[in-house]
């Protein structure tokens, strides 16, 4: 998730959608996929906006 926001460019000016977000998990998981020749998994918007939630409640304390 942490690598995805990085990667999205986001900044506290230009904050980065869930649906970007969302878009550079799954880009990030087809190569994780093909460098394992495991199975894509599927991400939902669900479980990303849930997860960002999490990930910005573990940093707000």
């Amino acid at each position: 998730m942490i690598k995805a926001l990085k990667e999205t460019g986001a900044t506290k000016v230009y904050p980065a959608t869930v649906p970007e977000i969302h878009k550079k998990l799954e880009d990030l998981e087809k190569l994780r996929a093909e460098d394992t020749k495991a199975p894509i998994r599927v991400i939902d918007d669900r479980t990303v906006s849930r997860k960002l939630r999490q990930l910005l409640g573990e940093m707000m304390g």
